[in-house]
């Protein structure tokens, strides 16, 4: 499944796989040893985001991915409210072409899209229907079709543009 919405000329895209088998609180959760079922997200942004951006962009994706998670109801083994898993990752790739944001927290442009095309690509995945057992695991990566690679000469990426 794809999402298509559009801001100010300012292009996200998000691969997310939603595993959570090895569910953690982050400092709350003893370490655990490492087991598939992780919440692994890519975002692909088209513009020229700085490398302060790129940090803004993945503490974003992580906010997504946790609130996400506790609307979801998502627990620890022990029962906490789960953060993540213990093996989650956040890759960011950039086209540096096109706009140029310095920031990509969730008030920005950016951020913003960052924060909806991950939250759309975990919905895609479908929310677990055992939410509060450890071995539940939902594993789906959102469907990324992407507009032609060039348009006017510039890289194109089609997932998230918010409506006007």
């Amino acid at each position: 499944m794809h999402v298509n919405k559009d801001y100010d000329g300012v292009t996200v895209a998000a691969a997310v796989s939603v595993g959570l088998t090895n569910t953690s609180n982050a400092g709350v959760t003893p370490p655990l040893a490492v087991s598939p079922g992780t919440i692994n997200t890519i975002l692909l942004v088209a513009a020229a985001v700085t490398s302060e951006a790129t940090v803004n962009a993945v503490i974003t994706a992580t906010e997504a991915k946790t609130m996400t998670l506790a609307e979801w109801d998502v627990r620890t083994p022990q029962g906490d409210a789960a953060s993540g898993t213990s093996t989650d990752s956040v890759a960011v790739a950039r086209t540096q072409c096109g706009a140029e944001p310095r920031c990509a927290g969730p008030a920005t442009t950016v951020g913003w899209l960052v924060a909806r095309t991950v939250r759309a690509a975990k919905a895609s995945a479908g929310e677990p229907t055992a939410r509060r057992l450890p071995q539940a695991s939902v594993s789906s990566t959102s469907s990324i079709q992407p507009a032609p690679a060039m348009a006017n000469g510039k890289p194109q990426v089609v997932i998230a543009r918010r409506a006007t």
